[in-house]
């Protein structure tokens, strides 16, 4: 049984000018063929925590 791969990355920058940079990555891969008939959900749940990381920054 292969284990479900998921990762989030969250990387805040300050460049030179002063600008503050804020990026999100995040990819998750199902462990079986049955999850993955929920892959259209977990994007969007996806989709509404990143909206929700960017609001609390």
């Amino acid at each position: 049984m292969r284990a479900p791969a998921s990762e989030e990355r969250f990387a805040l920058e300050l460049t030179a000018s002063g600008a503050v940079v804020f990026r999100i990555t995040a990819f998750s891969k199902p462990g079986r063929w049955f999850t993955r008939l929920g892959a259209p959900l977990a994007r969007l749940v996806q989709t509404r925590m990143t909206r929700r990381y960017l609001a609390a920054l």
